[in-house]
């Protein structure tokens, strides 16, 4: 059995909240890792609340999300 196939056994699904939307997402997986298979380009722009609590980006790779959490995701906004 390859390596990769062992690996994808241990892992489960999970589903989550981001923005509003029920979403299935691998478990584990840290805040940096949905973001980028949720297929967000430009991260460094964004700002992440898990359970409404800001998430700092220099935490994003250390803090896993857990069934039912709730994601959101902001994009920054211009104005005047």
């Amino acid at each position: 059995m390859k390596r990769e196939s062992i690996f994808r056994n241990l892992l489960s699904i999970m589903k989550v909240s981001i923005n509003n939307s029920i979403k299935e997402l691998d478990n584990p997986i840290s805040v940096l890792r949905a973001l980028e298979s949720l297929g967000y380009k430009n991260i460094t722009m964004l700002g992440v609340a898990v359970n409404q609590v800001f998430i700092p980006k220099d935490q994003w790779a250390d803090t896993y999300l857990q069934e039912n959490d709730q994601v959101d995701i902001l994009n920054p906004i211009s104005g005047g």
